[in-house]
Formats: structure tokens, C-alpha cells, sequence
């Protein structure tokens, strides 16, 4: 007995796939509907299925799915299958029709094209790598030979067809890749927020690195969480320690690997050691002669093994973590010990310092990190360093790993953490990191006697570098001639420009530290932010729309960063160059946020945006609670007289604006910009207290040249207001014609 073609298929296979618990990926699904021709290649485990299935309601037309295994390299099954899959569009029944008389593959095919045609339908061939032998070609060919219809074809592996290559000169074939399907940090957050997970943004980033976006890691770790099998924030590093999620992974070892040749397989077991692989590597380390051919067929083979650089590949790190998991322990430290000398031997400390841990050789992964450490954290690698520290047992560290610590913490805003590390680091190292604490957090007293220590500790190489902190110190504290005496280099920088009045050559100075600032891989520099120096330049001079983009820029740089610190200085920057803009509302939630960000990174964080809600209530004519502001934000300030000068003067701006005239602070102002000699902070307040009616009727003081024509932020000049004092109206309604502590109405 013959058999029918509907034996030879399945309609199961013939059938759209049902997706639960799918987040909307619009992104991707944007991808989907650009092109006639689709072509989705990726290793197992990245969703293509998904994507496709769960994309259906907004990608258009009517649509056929038709999952492909090997028997469809046969053409006959492969028609039939066709044929089922079309069956339920208008026209579909032709298909089985023309089966039914006898007709050919080809001319099924051509069928099913046109149908879909007529629809405007798409066609989804999963597993689409079956379509690789000779005999499918044809019917290929037909499918995607033009029309309304579209086709999909989901493969492991790239598919080389002459027909493809052809409507890819055309335009006609659109190419999604393992990049284009993998999970964005912002997808794993809402895949998250979906599943109930609570996660804070370090949580959804974490997922998001040891997951590397791979679409099945991360439904299997969001579905893990959610139900309590893992808990985001104890993930363990998983390129270099014990792998929490491998037990998640086991079944992968078949759906990923494949029906894998045995050397193959015994090949990648053995190499899991290893984040990436060259073929000198596994020549030298694992003896393999042929290592350079079996990569390239191990990446051809659809396993999820990919290209890094020229000559490099790398599998996922929780495959990795899944296979060296079947690896015996002494076989895993006997290849990482071969792998550490090789790394060593070629000049790769990094990879040296991972295969000495994995061999048990901490105290060689330790003198690693203690001689290379500092100079990645010079090229910003702070993350790549705190993970190094972590991965060192305790009893492999000493001092000067310690300071190390103390210096990444530091450099990461932890301020608190990086003390307690310096204290246990040698008395020279620690007194370093205790005032360089203090100089990034400009809290000057608190540097003094750590200043005396390293006098006291440090050996002549490192004269020169102590002297030039306390020159740093002295010029926060505002003593500017002293600090240059110290250090003459000083006085060609923004911030002694901006401390000793020149605010058009500070401006100068900062733009051009932030040309180029933002990208690349660098430590965040905290208040030394070029962006954000001049985003208070910008304010400083009336010039809100510059301080406002500046700030902007340099909030969005604190965030690739992941920096607390400069985000909390950025939002306080915005509310300065708001207050500039005249919107004090918004202003004010600035400084709210720039308040909520600076807890627990540094108290001296809290002044600036103190400082502009002091001014806030004064102008609001809360006189009573201006004053408490002020009063918390000066304790912060730690000996900083050019922040002290300026934050009475902006609270006692705000006074005057309300149309007060007992602004008492601005003494106090003037004392302390008298110990910077910052001439542009004392004209500043010898306007202020002109406009209060605290100066003589017939003095006005004198503009320095890089005061401002017209029109300041808050925290400089009160100018950009009505005169408060209107005590013999001019022909501007201000107190007097000419009068420069009012506004541009009144004068030159």
C-alpha cells in the first residue's frame, strides 16, 4: 500500500507556536517587518522561535509557520509540509490540491508563493539549517522568488543558497543576528518586572552581564528568581569562580552541543577553562596540532561558539560554566596551571592572574594584581579590578592589596568602604588614600594630619607627588597663593581660575577638558567633571541654555559610568542652570534628586543642593527655614572657604529677591572670598550689598572684566532680578540709572 504525502508530514509541525510570557520587544520587532526576505541565524537557546512567534500581532498580513526537522531535506516531505502550512490562508487548499493529482515539489512550492501572494502572507521556516542540502533547492527557489509574500527562514547556521545570495544583491533579505536577537539591559528589566522580580538597575545589569542577553539565560534566570531559586543580587562572577546558575543550564549540554563528533565535544570540555580561545593557546596548553580547524568547525557547527577578533573565539561563560562543571578538579587546576604560564609567557597578565586562581595558585594571582592593578585602574577599569580583588581568597591578600582596594572603592564613590580598606593597607598607603579621599570629596580639614603622616613616611621618589596634594588642599581650603607657591602647574587649572575669580578662563579651561569626555572606558573624576564644571560656568555667567545641555551630558555620562556621584553633582548642576532659566520648580526637584543620590556617597555632595534650596526658600520668603538650610550645608564644607563664600552669598541672594533687605550673610561672603582673593565673588557681594542698601548711595562697585554684562544664576550675582532696594527710581523703575546690581533695563 502506497503511502498518502499527509504520511510523510506532520500537522503539528504545521502549526504557530503558542508563546507565554513573552515581553514586547519593539526594537526587535521593528527588525522583523523591514525586508521579503527574512533571515534569522543564531546558535540554539536565542529566541528565534520566540521572536517570530510572540512578534506575530505586529508583523502584518496573515501567517503560516512550518517547523522543519531532517526528514524535510527529502522534497516531497518538504511539500507537504508547505502544503499543511497554508492550508488555513485563503487559497491554501490548492496547494494540498495540486499534492493530491501527483504534481511535483517545485510546482507545490510554486503554488504555496503564490498564495502567499495573494495574502500578503508570511511564512515562518523554523529550523531552516535542514534546507542545506541540494535537493531542496528548487523548491527554495520558488518560495522566495518574488511577490507580496514573505518568508522567514530560522537557522543555527548561516545558509550559503544561490537564490539568497541573489536577492541579497537586490535589497530583498533582511539578516538578524545572535547581536540583534540578544536581550538589551532594558528588555531583562521589564522581562523582570514582568515576572513580579524585584530588582534594583545593579540588579538588572548583573543579570544582564552573566547572562550576556542570551534570550533562554535570561527567561531561565527571570523564572528562577521568580521563583526563589536565585536571588539576583548573590550571583556569583561566572567567568571566574563557582557558577550558582550551572544547574540551570544542564539540559543545554544536548540542545546546544548537538549530536557533536566526540573530538569536538572532548575539545570544548577541556577548553572551558578558558574565557576565550586562540588556536596558539589550545596548541600549547592542550597539545592540539589541529586546534586552528576544530575552532572553525566548532563556530561553523551552530554550537554557541563565537569570533572575537582575528584569530579569538569564546564561548557563552555559562555554557563554559556548564561544561567545566563535567571537568575533574585536578584536570581543570593542571590545564589552568599550563594555561597561566602560557598567559604569563605572552605577556597577558589578566588571563594569568584567572588561570593562576582556577589552578590554586592564589599567591602568584595576588603579585599579579599587585603589579598591574594600578595601571588598570589608570585606563578605568575599576569594575575589572574590584572583580579581581573579589575573586582572591582573603588570606592571599597583603597590604598594599588592600590599598588597591581602598583605591577602586574610592575611585567607585565608596568612600566609607575605601577608609576602612586604606586602614588596613601600610601607614604610607594609608595616609595616601585617606587624603585623597579627602581632596575627591574637597573636605580640606580632613586632610591635614594624613598629610603630615605622608610628609613624615614618604621616601624622596614621593616628594613631589605629597607636596602636590597639599597644594591641591590648600588651594580647596582657598589659600590659591600658597597652594601655587607649592605646585606652580596649579594656576594653569579651571578650578583655580574659577576660585580666584576668572570665570571666562575657567570656562575655557573646562570645555576643554570635557572635549572628548564623555565615552571610553575611564574612572569617573567626581567634582573634576570637565561637562559638569562648565554646566556651573555656564550658570555662573547667565547663560542657562549651555548649563542646562552641559549638565545633561554630564548626568548621562555619570550614568554609563554607574557613578552616584557624579549623577547626584549633575542634578545639582541642572538645578543651578534651571534657577538661571528662571524655573524654580523644576529647580527644585533637581535638588531634591541631586539630595536623595548624595546619601550615603558623600556628605559634601549634600551642599550645593543645600545651598539651592536655601536660596529657594529665601525667595519664597521663608527666611526661617533659608537659614536651617544654610546652617546644614555649611557643616559639609569641611574648611572649603570658597564653597562657605559662596553658599552665604546665594542664601543671601534669595533674601534680596524676595525684596528683603536683612541679608546678614553676606559678611560672612565676603570674609571668606577674602581668603581665596577671588575678585569675582567679592564684586559679587559688593552688588549684593549695594542693592541691600548696605553700601554708601554714592558707591558702586567695581565690575571685574569677567563679571557678566547681564543677567546671572542665582549662585553669583543678584542681577538677573528687580533691584530690591527702588529707593530713588530711575528712568528704568530701578533705583538708580546705571545702577550694575539690577537688571540690563538699568544700565551699562
Amino acid at each position: 500500500m502506497s503511502l498518502n504525502w499527509r504520511d510523510l508530514t506532520s500537522s503539528r509541525r504545521a502549526r504557530w507556536p503558542t508563546v507565554q510570557g513573552a515581553v514586547a520587544r519593539p526594537r526587535l520587532r521593528a527588525l522583523l517587518v523591514q525586508a521579503r526576505v527574512l533571515m534569522v541565524v543564531a546558535p540554539a537557546g536565542f529566541g528565534k522561535t520566540t521572536a517570530l512567534a510572540a512578534g506575530a500581532p505586529g508583523l502584518g498580513g496573515p501567517g503560516a509557520w512550518l517547523t522543519l526537522d531532517a526528514d524535510d531535506a527529502d522534497p516531497q516531505v518538504l511539500a507537504g509540509g508547505l502544503a499543511l502550512a497554508v492550508e488555513g490562508l485563503p487559497g491554501g487548499a490548492a496547494a494540498a490540491a495540486l499534492l493530491d493529482a501527483g504534481a511535483s515539489p517545485r510546482r507545490v512550492a510554486a503554488r504555496v508563493a503564490d498564495v502567499l501572494d495573494a495574502s500578503g502572507a508570511l511564512l515562518v521556516l523554523d529550523e531552516a539549517q535542514h534546507l542545506t542540502g541540494p535537493l531542496t533547492g528548487d523548491v527554495l527557489r520558488e518560495l522566495v522568488s518574488g511577490g507580496a509574500g514573505r518568508v522567514a527562514l530560522l537557522s543555527r547556521v548561516p545558509l550559503t543558497l544561490p537564490d539568497l545570495t541573489r536577492l541579497e544583491a537586490q535589497g530583498d533579505v533582511q539578516h538578524l543576528s545572535a547581536t540583534d536577537l540578544a536581550f538589551t539591559a532594558d528588555e531583562v528589566g521589564e522581562l523582570l518586572g514582568a515576572l513580579n522580580v524585584p530588582a534594583t538597575g545593579a540588579d538588572v545589569r548583573l543579570a544582564h552581564s552573566v547572562t550576556e542577553g542570551w534570550p533562554i539565560a535570561v527567561r531561565f534566570l527571570a523564572q528562577a528568581a521568580a521563583q526563589g531559586r536565585v536571588h539576583l543580587r548573590q550571583l556569583a562572577d561566572l567567568d571566574g569562580g563557582e557558577a550558582q546558575l550551572g544547574t540551570l543550564f544542564t539540559y543545554l549540554a544536548q540542545e546546544v552541543m548537538g549530536p557533536l563528533d566526540p573530538a569536538l565535544r572532548i575539545l570544548l570540555t577541556r577548553s572551558s577553562v578558558f574565557d576565550e580561545l586562540t588556536p596558539e593557546l589550545l596548541e600549547a596548553v592542550l597539545d592540539q596540532p589541529q586546534a586552528r580547524e576544530l575552532l572553525d568547525a566548532l563556530a561553523r557547527s551552530g554550537i554557541f561558539l563565537t569570533r572575537v577578533g582575528e584569530e579569538g573565539y569564546r564561548a557563552h561563560p555559562l555554557l563554559r560554566a556548564h561544561l567545566r562543571a563535567g571537568l575533574p578538579a585536578a584536570e581543570v587546576r593542571a590545564v589552568a596551571a599550563r594555561g597561566a604560564a602560557y598567559f604569563e609567557s605572552t605577556g597577558r597578565p589578566r588571563r594569568a592572574m584567572a588561570a593562576h586562581l582556577l589552578a590554586g595558585n592564589a599567591e602568584r594571582a595576588a603579585q599579579l594584581l599587585s603589579a598591574h592593578g594600578r595601571l588598570w585602574l589608570r585606563l578605568g577599569r575599576v569594575t575589572l579590578v574590584e572583580r579581581s580583588l573579589g575573586r582572591l581568597p582573603k588570606t592571599a591578600w597583603t597590604p598594599d592589596l588592600h590599598a588597591l582596594a581602598g583605591d577602586a572603592l574610592r575611585l567607585s564613590s565608596r568612600y566609607g568602604e575605601a577608609l576602612a580598606a586604606y586602614a588596613q593597607a601600610a601607614p604610607l598607603e594609608r595616609a595616601l588614600g585617606e587624603v585623597q579621599v579627602a581632596l575627591d570629596t574637597v573636605q580640606p580639614e580632613l586632610a591635614w594630619e594624613a598629610l603630615d603622616t605622608a610628609e613624615r613616611l614618604s621616601p624622596p621618589e614621593l616628594w613631589d607627588t605629597v607636596r602636590r596634594l597639599r597644594a591641591e588642599n590648600l588651594l580647596n581650603v582657598g589659600q590659591l597663593t600658597e597652594a601655587v607657591k607649592l605646585s606652580p602647574s596649579l594656576a594653569g587649572g579651571a578650578r583655580y581660575a574659577l576660585r580666584s575669580g576668572d570665570i571666562s578662563g575657567a570656562l575655557t579651561l573646562a570645555l576643554e577638558a570635557a572635549r572628548g569626555e564623555a565615552g571610553g572606558a575611564r574612572a569617573a573624576q567626581n567634582h573634576r567633571e570637565g561637562l559638569l564644571l562648565a554646566s556651573f560656568l555656564h550658570a555662573l555667567m547667565g547663560e542657562p541654555d549651555p548649563a542646562v545641555r552641559r549638565a545633561r551630558e554630564g548626568l548621562a555620562e555619570g550614568t554609563r559610568l554607574e557613578s552616584p556621584f557624579v549623577q547626584a553633582l549633575a542634578w545639582a548642576r541642572l538645578g543651578h542652570a534651571q534657577v538661571a532659566a528662571g524655573q524654580t520648580e523644576q529647580a527644585r526637584q533637581a535638588y531634591e534628586e541631586a539630595r536623595t543620590l548624595a546619601r550615603g556617597v558623600a556628605g559634601r555632595l549634600q551642599v550645593e543642593p543645600l545651598m539651592g534650596l536655601s536660596y529657594l526658600a529665601g525667595l519664597a520668603g521663608d527666611v526661617t527655614r533659608a537659614a536651617s538650610l544654610r546652617a546644614e550645608a555649611v557643616l559639609p564644607t569641611a574648611g572649603d572657604r570658597y564653597m562657605q563664600g559662596l553658599l552665604y552669598l546665594t542664601s543671601a541672594l534669595g533674601v534680596l529677591h524676595a525684596g528683603r533687605t536683612d541679608a546678614v550673610e553676606l559678611e560672612e561672603a565676603r570674609a571668606a572670598f577674602m581668603t581665596c582673593g577671588d575678585r569675582f565673588g567679592l564684586a559679587a557681594v559688593a552688588l549684593a550689598a549695594f542693592a541691600a542698601g548696605q553700601g554708601e548711595a554714592g558707591q558702586q562697585p567695581t565690575r571685574p572684566r569677567s563679571f557678566p554684562a547681564a543677567g546671572t544664576a542665582h549662585v553669583a550675582l543678584a542681577v538677573s532680578r528687580p533691584c530690591p532696594a527702588r529707593r530713588s527710581a530711575g528712568p528704568a523703575g530701578c533705583c538708580r540709572a546705571g545702577h550694575h546690581g539690577c537688571t540690563a533695563r538699568c544700565g551699562p
